[in-house]
């Protein structure tokens, strides 16, 4: 339906006019036509993959360090020797900013985390393929 509106506003003027010197190539605004090429699926992928790929090798890159942090000490489990004041603001801005997150976006980075735990070794050391 989408497709079949856009192709059938493809010679009206857009509402966003184009930008100024271009005028009308064959009756369509560019403008015009991009977002109809947007809306028809002959857009440029998304950013997503080369963040992935950055992703991945920045993983892969700190991997080794990650493995050089001893994961047993008990540093991790013991809170900041800041007062209970500077905690609880600190604690309460980290709900507060959980609460405005995308909730699958929060689930699935939720799950991110259960699996990487279940694959940690002796060490306190997630797999690599659970880390990236």
């Amino acid at each position: 339906m989408v497709a079949v509106v856009a192709l059938c506003n493809l010679w009206l003027p857009a509402f966003v006019p184009p930008p100024a010197g271009q005028s009308l190539r064959h009756g369509v605004h560019m403008s015009t036509a991009v977002g109809a090429a947007a809306v028809l699926g002959a857009a440029p992928a998304a950013f997503a993959d080369k963040i992935d790929d950055a992703a991945t090798k920045l993983s892969e890159a700190s991997y080794p360090f990650l493995k050089e942090i001893d994961w047993t000490s008990d540093v991790y489990a013991k809170l900041p020797t800041a007062g209970w004041n500077p905690v609880l603001k600190a604690v309460d801005k980290m709900i507060v900013m959980g609460a405005a997150m995308d909730g699958a976006a929060l689930k699935a980075g939720a799950d991110a985390h259960h699996k990487a735990i279940g694959s940690i070794d002796a060490k306190g050391v997630t797999s690599l393929a659970d880390y990236t």
